[in-house]
């Protein structure tokens, strides 16, 4: 159930003399016309994790990150909760509230109340309670009018006022999430051809609530649907349609809504299955104007593709644009047009024979976290990110009047912890902790007098295990264990009179074992595994005798 992968964001290397912190880069890249505006810019870094790393499946509908800050993957082979190191894929079971009632997720989304709702593709709706860590199902009963409406869901919202609003295969529902848990009850709406105010289309494919509340729901064939305060009364619920008119100018693209989205500017973004839309609105909203874009061969500043699957405006107001087929797009106002909606396109596309590029052109969806990292899930490769903050050198150095700086310029390892603080292992200076939020220094050393103190002053490598504390391998002074929550070291040194013991006290490399159990230490005399439940080593070196043995004794 539970599969693991470390993801440190800072790799241990060494550097003389004076570090230089490379923050992710902002960057773009470009085709043909648009190169010389933007030559300012530089490549974005794609990273991608697919199931080499745990992720279940490749193939990813939909991301959520949840108010503890973890990261939901919804694939079509399971649900995934990513906490930045492993994931936790979770059973599937059609009985019992320890499991997700299908395999394929398409939509996920945490409620007001901290619960995350899953819709599957006919499994129904679950809600998981991340306290008692329980799921309850809804199914969909032919039998019981006030069922969910159908088994596959495909869009879950909630709205200002509470409601939560569930897109399926078959109509529309709303359920008070207020009320108690066991005593649910769905009010569906679905498409009535006698009542011209009903739903457009039964097949829902995106929902989403604006700032001032207005329910947008996107259909397979019925175009967009707005449902707006007033007209949701329960007796009287009025739909307004939007449909595609090739012979009317500035309507809808295409009647397959997939995507729906509303920028800072408060304006309303639609992917279709055929180009993305601008919606102008009127002060009543039962008028709409649209202003279509779809990709033009011969302009290489056009949108990329026209199957627009996924709109996200991050937090500096860029707006990104995912498609099946043409990778992913970065929407800008065209800066030799007056034309407020004139853009172009910064494209990002998938090159064989470039490593740099982006690995896929078939993404599913786009999520942005609180951190400013944005998230992709594809239809083939996993998922991707992308961290767009601008790049900024900054240089770190000793000074001697001054405590509040780097302990010693000969820094031979860094280590970024999950907390966020950066370490640093230096050549004579001990050991630094560096808190960027706060721009402070705290310093260990060996001090003769106190055993649980750093063990030496001659820093080499660093490593973090999954509790959480610290490994620090010194040059004469062995290995170091430190605890953050005591703030004190334990040292565990090579004793000449125990063969169990380390095989040196200069250690050069260390690496902790992703099955959580083990330390592997690298010297000068050969390997060392360390156990960490008994606290035993295990020696592997060199034996010209045995071609099975240890290679060479440098590691």
């Amino acid at each position: 159930m539970l599969f693991c992968y470390s993801h440190n964001l800072l790799k241990q290397f060494s550097t003389f003399l004076f570090i230089l912190f490379l923050y992710p880069v902002f960057c773009l890249t470009t085709s043909g016309q648009a190169t010389n505006r933007i030559h300012n810019e530089f490549e974005l870094k794609f990273e991608q994790i697919d199931i080499r790393q745990g992720l279940s499946s490749n193939a990813v509908c939909c991301i959520l990150q949840d108010r503890k800050g973890f990261i939901w993957f919804g694939t079509e082979d399971g649900l995934n909760k990513y906490d930045g190191y492993k994931f936790t894929v979770f059973t599937v079971g059609h009985e019992g509230d320890k499991f997700v009632s299908h395999t394929r997720i398409n939509a996920l989304f945490e409620d007001r109340h901290g619960s995350i709702w899953l819709g599957t593709d006919g499994g129904g709706l679950n809600r998981y309670d991340p306290e008692k860590e329980i799921f309850t199902h809804y199914f969909a009963n032919p039998d019981d009018p006030l069922s969910l409406s159908d088994n596959k869901v495909t869009s879950i919202c909630e709205d200002k006022d509470g409601i939560l609003w569930v897109g399926t295969a078959n109509g529309l529902g709303r359920i008070d999430t207020d009320n108690d848990k066991e005593s649910l009850y769905f009010q569906n709406n679905k498409h009535n051809p006698d009542n011209p105010n009903s739903l457009s289309n039964n097949r829902i494919f995106c929902l989403f609530v604006d700032h001032e509340n207005n329910l947008w729901i996107g259909t397979e064939e019925g175009g967009l649907n707005l449902l707006t305060p007033e007209n949701r009364s329960i007796d009287n619920t009025i739909f307004l349609h939007f449909n595609a008119n090739p012979n009317i100018p500035n309507t809808l693209s295409n009647n397959a809504v997939v995507t729906i989205s509303e920028d800072m500017d408060r304006t309303l973004w639609v992917g279709t299955m055929d180009g993305l839309n601008k919606v102008i609105r009127y002060d009543n909203n039962d008028s709409l104007k649209f202003i279509n874009y779809k990709h033009d061969p011969n302009d290489p500043n056009s949108i990329s593709n026209n199957k627009v699957y996924s709109i996200l405006e991050d937090q500096t107001g860029n707006v990104w644009i995912g498609t099946i087929g043409g990778g992913l797009n970065k929407m800008l106002h065209d800066d030799t047009s007056n034309d407020p909606n004139e853009y172009r396109f910064i494209t990002h596309k998938y090159d064989p024979l470039n490593p740099a590029s982006i690995f896929t052109d078939a993404l599913s969806a786009l999520y942005e976290s609180r951190s400013g990292i944005i998230w992709f899930g594809t239809n083939n490769a996993g998922i991707g990110k992308i961290d767009t903050k601008i790049t900024k050198f900054r240089h770190y150095k000793h000074n001697p009047n001054n405590q509040n700086s780097l302990s010693n310029n000969v820094v031979k390892a860094i280590w970024e912890d999950r907390t966020g603080n950066i370490w640093f292992g230096s050549w004579g200076g001990g050991l630094s902790k560096f808190n960027p939020k706060t721009g402070t220094y705290k310093h260990y050393r060996f001090e003769w007098n106190n055993p649980k103190s750093l063990s030496h002053d001659i820093v080499q490598t660093i490593c973090e295990d999954y509790k959480g504390r610290l490994w620090i391998g010194t040059v004469g002074g062995g290995l170091n264990m430190f605890d953050p929550k005591t703030e004190s070291f334990t040292r565990y040194k090579h004793r000449y009179d125990d063969k169990n013991s380390l095989i040196s006290n200069d250690i050069w490399r260390l690496f902790a074992s992703r099955n959580e159990s083990a330390i592997w230490i690298g010297t000068y005399e050969g390997l060392d595994k360390f156990d960490m439940e008994t606290g035993r080593f295990t020696h592997f070196v060199n034996d010209p005798s045995d071609p099975n043995s240890l290679s060479f004794n440098d590691i």
